[in-house]
């Protein structure tokens, strides 16, 4: 079997059904790693946002250099694993800058630095902005959020902008973002009147997995002469592919290989009307992760993001891994019982410390498996891939926006990594500075110049030279 064969679509498999299943970067086929044949290794982007605020006391490291150690006893403990390989910049204030903003100021700026009307942002957010200048052309950004909605207010469910006024609505349905990764429809809600499309029917119907529907190009590829790394790298990324479809399912025999007529697998905790249950946070969220490592991995985008969980009403209620909160993530962070109830939380400190921990916990669980991939080069997909890890506030009960959690990973090389840094010129203090904006929408202009989109100035800021690698 010749490799020339494969060289014109090294990216996919594409099987019956229209299905299609992105590829890794595999060395063994066209003459060397796609790496090595570009000036500069593939980059790609990733924000991990969360909302409300954290337990700002004992949140951050010391400023200076990390460790280890650095991170004992503190809401970001889980990050002690990576301390030589990200920076924290402190100091970084939202836009706009004060002692207390709104919901709609915070998640509108997240990804913009831009100001915002009637709770619409007045800007693009960078995720879209590098999805058209790296992507596929027409390709958006993807863009998701486990957990449920608020109702009240459609602002607080996405950070992710077209441009100003135009929002990209975050999908809370992992199904639906799997189809879309493997080249079919968008799942509809079911229609007994009519019949399923044939990609449908050979999932679910027949219990198939995607696999199956690409196998004899599958079949085809192993036949090739791949070097050891590229079968490993093969194996990982198709059990990785099973792990998702397994999750989705609640059930390990609907992945099988053989064809399986048996009763109709349907979704389970998955379903449309269930997907956004407060308790199908924790299984949804990590499908997520999954989902994204593949995208990214796959080339079916180079710009994503992970909102975790939306603003206020649509917050979740931490009730699982030891925790068993009565309140939302959103009036925890103030305090309080509800959003607009001044009654106080006894213990409302510890369990934000809690929040924290988790969240802090599960990102770097997806970093962990942005690291599992090697690209060659002594890469893995994480140091090709710049992850961004911002907070919808610092002190939840102020509103802040002052020195906002911030964390960047991976784009190795990128950052002066290994430390925590102060800002030339602004304060770790969450009071903030007086002003229009502070430092964010310098940040993001660092980020875009970062993951190859060139900007010299994003909504009027130019981009943080300190925080490069010398």
């Amino acid at each position: 079997m010749s490799k020339a064969r494969f060289l014109h679509r090294r990216a996919f498999l594409r099987g019956v059904a229209g299905v299609s299943v992105g590829l890794p970067l595999l060395e063994s086929i066209g003459g060397g790693p796609l790496q090595a044949q570009e000036a500069q290794p593939q980059k790609r982007f990733l924000s991990f946002h969360s909302s409300s605020g954290v337990e700002t006391d004992r949140f951050w490291p010391q400023i200076g250099a990390l460790s280890a150690a650095s991170f004992a006893g503190r809401g970001t403990e889980a990050l002690a694993s990576y301390a030589d390989r990200i920076l924290i910049p402190r100091g970084v204030h939202g836009y706009p800058v004060g002692t207390w903003t709104g919901h709609s100021e915070a998640t509108c700026q997240a990804l913009t630095a831009a100001a915002h009307v009637d709770t619409v942002a007045q800007g693009a957010s960078i995720d879209q902005v590098i999805a058209k200048a790296l992507n596929p052309a027409g390709r958006e950004a993807l863009v998701v959020r486990p957990g449920g909605r608020d109702g009240g207010v459609a602002g607080f469910n996405s950070i992710s902008y077209r441009a100003a006024g135009q929002r990209a609505e975050a999908e809370s349905n992992p199904y639906r973002t799997y189809r879309a990764l493997m080249g079919m429809a968008p799942a509809a809600p079911p229609d007994p009147s009519q019949p399923a499309d044939e990609a449908e029917q050979r999932l679910l119907a027949k219990r198939q997995s995607v696999i199956d529907l690409v196998r004899a190009e599958f079949v085809e590829l192993r036949r090739l002469d791949l070097s050891q790394s590229d079968q490993e790298k093969l194996d990982m990324h198709f059990q990785l592919i099973r792990d998702v479809e397994v999750g989705m399912t609640q059930n390990p025999t609907a992945v099988g290989c053989s064809v399986d007529v048996a009763t109709t697998a349907q979704l389970g905790a998955l379903d449309a009307n269930t997907v956004e249950a407060n308790a199908n946070f924790p299984s949804v969220a990590r499908l997520f992760v999954k989902l994204l490592g593949l995208a990214l991995a796959c080339g079916y985008t180079r710009s994503a993001v992970l909102q975790w969980g939306a603003a206020v009403a649509g917050s979740p209620t931490y009730t699982w891994d030891g925790m068993n909160h009565s309140f939302r993530h959103h009036p925890l962070s103030h305090g309080t019982t509800e959003d607009f109830n001044e009654t106080m939380v006894a213990g409302y400190k510890d369990m934000l410390f809690a929040i924290d921990r988790w969240n802090t916990g599960e990102f770097v669980k997806l970093l962990d498996l942005l690291d599992s991939y090697d690209e060659g080069g002594g890469r893995s997909l994480l140091d090709n891939t710049l992850v961004l890890y911002t907070n919808e506030f610092s002190h939840g009960q102020g509103h802040t926006t002052g020195d906002l959690p911030i964390v960047i990973a991976g784009a190795k090389g990128t950052f002066q990594t290994g430390k925590s840094l102060l800002l030339s010129g602004s304060k770790a203090d969450i009071a903030g500075v007086t002003g229009t904006n502070g430092q964010s929408h310098r940040l993001l202009c660092t980020v875009l110049n970062a993951v190859g989109v060139p900007t010299e100035r994003w909504n009027g800021g130019s981009e943080l030279t300190e925080l490069r690698a010398t």
